[in-house]
């Protein structure tokens, strides 16, 4: 029986419990597992029951997903929430035997003709302003309402485009983010009132920065060394995720912002497209300790070359979209957690939603070529040129990604995964929008409870995120508990994002979603 459950399974990446108040019950007489209602690729099966081999561990309320998950590689069973007899267990993992049986089908996906205006919309998008890839993914209780992917692979647009493409995040990557730091202030690990950075006598806090000869700076009057300005002993975790920290990438004030104006940057004093710059200076002044054939930058480097020019606001006084804070943030968590970023966020947050390992990573520069991204990453368009990182005094277009280190910027914008991943990101945790400050940019982006459970709720989020490397995308949340995520693999001049995510709502509120 157990080899009739795994050729049943077989060829699924995994199962997904749909989105209902009901736990799963488990006899413990009969080692016999009833689970309400199981997604099987597109497809919802209800009242399945299962035999329970052996028990891997069982977890503390509350639940973090409202979705049963089986791996068939593993042969084992994610259970966001359980009953045996009185007592309800949670996020509890178990290998499963044989199955016994499966119940009814009911098929929750979107009509043909919802179908055909979601294609009609996406693909006539595309042909308008020469997008090659594209990939969308729309879900609701934990159902795949769609999931399809368009155009083609390569530069050519001779290779089909394979389903479930890998693509980069960009900024849609930043509720994860905060979902992790949301998760560690949960369960005490820190608290979002921390400070950021360690300036001698602001304790607790998370990020000591030093020079490349090693010298630790602290205090914050700037002599020499010290902090640029006094509120940076003042940053919070919360004003990160906030974006609030006190950094305003649009102004065009700072040092050397004129080179990235005149090569047509919208942001040029954002640290991220700042990478070469940063090592030119830091080489100049320190030609002992940090040698240009030392690339590319680590974090550190940039956190220095930050900390030691002063901040454009005082904390918590102005919401202006900052990746630099989302870059602390992902180093946050790995100081916390004592686990490099992606690593922490597969195994806590992705994990436990079925998400494949190999559906998650950071782009890399130059990758192997039998690497996924390799193999499943269609090309990008890219129409701006950066200096290189790598190869210092030649200018290169941003999609090779020759102007900044990924790894660097994982937690902010260089995430690698599938629209499936987001939408279901999507289902369980909170985008927020709710803006507590007059904001600089974005209206409501943001909000303080960004990526915090949704424990079955409904909410009407939105994030999109656009990268000159080649990345167009949306993240959204719909008030009927709806959630997609549509990724396109070229970089926006204008806001591609605003216009199609209204007529995406359109249509799936017409239907009925």
């Amino acid at each position: 029986m157990k080899l009739f459950f795994k050729i049943v399974f077989s060829f699924l990446a995994c199962i997904y419990l749909s989105n209902t108040l009901a736990s799963d019950n488990y006899d413990s007489s009969s080692t016999q597992l009833s689970i309400p209602s199981v997604l099987v690729g597109n497809t919802t099966y209800n009242n399945v029951i299962i035999k329970v081999s052996s028990v891997i561990s069982v977890g503390s309320a509350p639940a973090l997903n409202l979705i049963d998950v089986y791996n068939p590689d593993s042969n084992q069973l994610y259970i966001p929430s359980v009953n045996v007899g009185n007592t309800t267990y949670f996020n509890a993992v178990v290998t499963v035997g044989p199955l016994i049986s499966i119940g009814g089908i009911s098929t929750l996906t979107l009509a043909p003709s919802t179908q055909n205006q979601i294609d009609g919309l996406i693909q006539s998008f595309m042909n308008s302003n020469n997008i090659s890839a594209a990939s969308f993914t729309a879900m609701k209780s934990g159902n795949v309402l769609y999931n399809k992917s368009y155009g083609f692979s390569d530069q050519a647009n001779s290779i089909k485009i394979i389903n479930d493409p890998l693509m980069v995040t960009a900024s849609i990557v930043k509720p994860l983010t905060a979902a992790s730091i949301q998760r560690l202030a949960s369960t005490g690990v820190l608290s979002l009132q921390d400070h950021v950075f360690c300036t001698g006598n602001n304790k607790p806090c998370w990020l000591n920065v030093t020079s490349p000869n090693g010298t630790v700076i602290s205090g914050t009057t700037h002599n020499g060394s010290d902090f640029a300005s006094p509120g940076y002993a003042l940053i919070t975790i919360q004003n990160l995720i906030d974006h609030e920290g006190g950094w305003d990438r649009s102004l065009k004030t700072c040092y050397g912002a004129s080179s990235f104006v005149s090569l047509g940057y919208p942001t040029p004093c954002d640290p991220m497209a700042q990478e070469a710059l940063i090592q030119q200076v830091l080489n100049s002044k320190f030609p002992a300790n940090y040698a240009v054939n030392q690339l590319p930058n680590q974090m550190n480097d940039i956190y220095y070359w930050a900390t030691t020019n002063p901040l454009d606001y005082h904390p918590g006084t102005i919401q202006a979209y900052s990746n630099f804070g989302y870059m602390l943030l992902t180093a946050i968590v790995s100081q916390a957690t004592g686990q490099d970023y992606q690593n922490y966020v597969y195994k806590n947050i992705l994990a436990p939603m079925g998400v494949p390992q190999s559906d998650f990573s950071t782009y890399a520069y130059n990758p192997s070529a039998s690497s996924p991204q390799s193999t499943r990453t269609p090309y990008s368009i890219a129409s701006l040129q950066c200096p290189s990182i790598y190869t210092p005094g030649i200018m290169v277009y941003a999609n090779n990604q020759g102007c900044l280190n990924p790894t660097n910027w994982v937690g902010a914008a260089t995430s690698l995964t599938t629209s499936k991943v987001m939408a279901q990101f999507a289902s369980v945790y909170l985008i927020d929008n709710s803006n507590n400050l007059n904001s600089k940019i974005t209206p409501g982006l943001d909000g303080p409870n960004n990526g915090t459970l949704l424990n079955g709720s409904f909410n009407s989020g939105y994030h999109d995120g656009a990268l000159a490397s080649g990345v167009s995308n949306i993240m959204r949340q719909l008030p009927s508990g709806s959630s997609y995520t549509l990724m396109l693999n070229k970089d926006n001049s204008v806001d591609w994002q605003g216009t199609l995510y209204p007529q995406i709502d359109k249509i799936l509120n017409a239907a009925g979603f």
